[in-house]
């Protein structure tokens, strides 16, 4: 008697344990893709902190470089207008020479 519940009690049991059991291997599968996806993910952050790391140090490099070049048109800048007004002088003193010439020449 005692050997016949055991065995009926296995036969109701055994179903609900093999049901377990798959749907421990189900969710074991789940986590194995999860873990996978969450290394791959990480793995992409790394990659794109590196990529943003080396943006970032090329824009520093660029707005040096930007900046260099600013400085260097405002002397480019102060150099022109330097020119334009000895230039202008020049003008000035050549017309002042011309009238003089022409003066001198009608006396």
């Amino acid at each position: 008697m005692l050997v016949e519940t055991i065995t009926e009690t296995i036969e109701e049991l055994a179903p609900h344990y093999n049901g377990l059991s798959e749907r421990s291997s189900y969710l074991s599968e789940r986590v194995d893709e999860g873990l996978k996806s969450a290394s791959v993910n990480r793995d992409n952050i790394v990659s794109m902190e590196e990529q943003h790391r080396s943006i970032a140090e090329q824009m520093e490099i660029l707005s040096a470089r930007t900046q260099e070049e600013a400085a260097l048109s405002r002397e480019l800048f102060a150099s022109l207008q330097e020119m334009a007004t000895a230039m202008e002088h020049s003008n000035m003193k050549f017309l002042e020479t011309t009238a003089s010439v022409d003066e001198m020449a009608s006396s």
